[in-house]
């Protein structure tokens, strides 16, 4: 559960530019340009989550390039030996987030945040990121249990200097 929570968390870190409409069910991707990317550069550094009754996990964004960027997941404030990795790609005009086979889709994007929803039917339905202040992050993650019984989560992340 740990790392599951923790690997929603990551698509937090990552609201518009698209706007979704139309029916709830299929996700309208947003329409992503290079400055829309780079509206997101306050995301780039080291983000801890507010330590709660679930977890603390460590976050690391960085760009790759004016089109991509990375987010590793830690256990430790150390940063060492991430136990996942997300590549978040700007692709045809989307902004996709990846890890290894599962994939979220940006349909919210501006320069406060980023919403992410799955495009295949996983657990995690749903991500959100939203600048507090310049050292603080709201993260949202929605999953649905197997009995369809939806869950929303709220934490805080600072960041976090080198």
């Amino acid at each position: 559960m740990r790392h599951r929570l923790a690997a929603a968390l990551l698509l937090a870190a990552c609201a518009g530019a698209g706007r979704q409409t139309g029916s709830t069910d299929a996700p309208v991707p947003a329409t992503v340009s290079r400055e829309h990317l780079r509206a997101l550069q306050w995301l780039e550094g080291r983000w801890a989550t507010e330590r709660n009754a679930y977890l603390t996990t460590y976050l690391e964004f960085t760009f790759t390039s004016d089109t991509s960027l990375q987010l590793r997941l830690f256990e430790s404030r150390a940063f060492t030996d991430p136990y996942n990795t997300f590549a978040l790609a700007m692709t045809g005009g989307r902004l996709l987030a990846r890890s290894g086979r599962r994939e979220w889709l940006a349909t919210r994007l501006d320069s406060t945040g980023v919403r992410f929803v799955s495009t295949g039917g996983d657990v995690y339905e749903g991500l959100a990121i939203r600048r507090l202040d310049p050292d603080r992050a709201r993260i949202e993650i929605r999953w649905r249990f197997e009995s369809g019984q939806a869950e929303t989560r709220t934490v805080t992340a600072r960041r976090v200097p080198r």
